[in-house]
């Protein structure tokens, strides 16, 4: 049963997670910030029914950089070493941007316009290897835990931009 308490002027719930030992989950999952006792409740009332159904994931904040490069890691064991090299080299350009900013803070629309910016500068084919990377490293972090939704979802890759020159 979620409960609540009062922290300053602000409301807090606490929710004992009973099966902790089985999901690596903390005993206990609180979280503050609700402007009244009924927001508060209701929130951890959501987290004890997807705690229930197996669906509750706890985001992280570990950064983009860090994940990208424990997922290399992972990838090598998995891939040829030229594909590594490849998503290696496609990383440098989302790490480039989102180094420092924690995982869950990356949005669709961050990314879709990351990549608008790219496909300015390079070829389809760098810029459909350098999304590819990006939806692998979303999809191992959704497998984790650390994310609930992917933000390469909907992704529009952009179009090819003809120019005068290219049609002489």
């Amino acid at each position: 049963m979620a409960s609540a308490h009062q922290r300053g002027k602000k409301w807090a719930y606490s929710v004992h997670n009973s099966n902790h030992l089985v999901n690596g989950l903390k005993k206990k999952i609180t979280k503050s910030g609700f402007r009244t006792k009924k927001g508060a409740l209701l929130a951890g009332n959501k987290v004890e029914q997807a705690l229930s159904d197996g669906s509750f994931t706890q985001e992280s904040n570990i950064t983009f950089e860090k994940f990208a490069n424990d997922w290399v890691e992972y990838y090598a064991t998995q891939a040829k070493i030229n594909s590594v090299r490849a998503r290696c080299i496609a990383i440098k350009h989302l790490v480039s941007i989102w180094g420092q900013s924690p995982l869950k803070r990356i949005t669709r629309h961050m990314y879709q316009s990351r990549i608008d910016k790219l496909s300015k500068k390079f070829s389809h084919n760098y810029i459909d290897s350098i999304h590819t990377t990006g939806n692998m490293i979303f999809k191992h972090a959704i497998h984790k835990d650390l994310l609930r939704t992917n933000p390469t979802d909907g992704f529009v890759m952009p179009k090819k931009q003809v120019t005068v020159e290219d049609i002489e």
